[in-house]
């Protein structure tokens, strides 16, 4: 259980981490890995 939710607290977190990544370099219109 704990260990479970310790899993899904790191996956939001690098989601997370992503989408700001994302956004970043569609801010900066650069669509280098497309």
């Amino acid at each position: 259980m704990y260990k479970d939710s310790r899993l899904i607290s790191r996956f939001i977190k690098s989601n997370k981490a992503e989408t700001e990544k994302q956004m970043k370099s569609n801010w900066k219109g650069g669509t280098d890995d497309a």
